[in-house]
């Protein structure tokens, strides 16, 4: 199952990079170029009192999207949300499932 992680900050980021160690194929997209960047450069990484790791995953800003994705997951500000739904559209696989907080 491909999944878009819509959000790669602190919560978005997390999730993304533990369903990447598990196995997932996982696709990140931020407006934030810093965060993209960052991503591309030194992967994906949690640090915390339980765990730490790094994975590497790909990372987009939504201009440079493209693709459909099976599951979408919104992690984003509230004050982006009605801008990010409507690119959500040209995403979503047929049978895809969207969740956001």
């Amino acid at each position: 199952m491909r999944s878009l992680i819509w959000g790669a900050g602190a919560i978005g980021g997390t999730l993304g990079a533990y369903l990447a160690r598990a196995g997932g194929d996982v696709t990140m997209v931020d407006t934030v170029v810093e965060h993209v960047d960052a991503i591309a450069r030194d992967g994906l990484r949690v640090t915390g009192p339980i765990d730490e790791f790094t994975v590497r995953v790909p990372a987009f800003t939504p201009q440079a999207l493209s693709g459909t994705w099976d599951a979408i997951v919104l992690q984003i500000e509230r004050g982006e949300r009605p801008q990010s739904l409507d690119a959500l559209d040209a995403l979503a696989a047929a049978a895809s499932h969207t969740a956001t907080p």
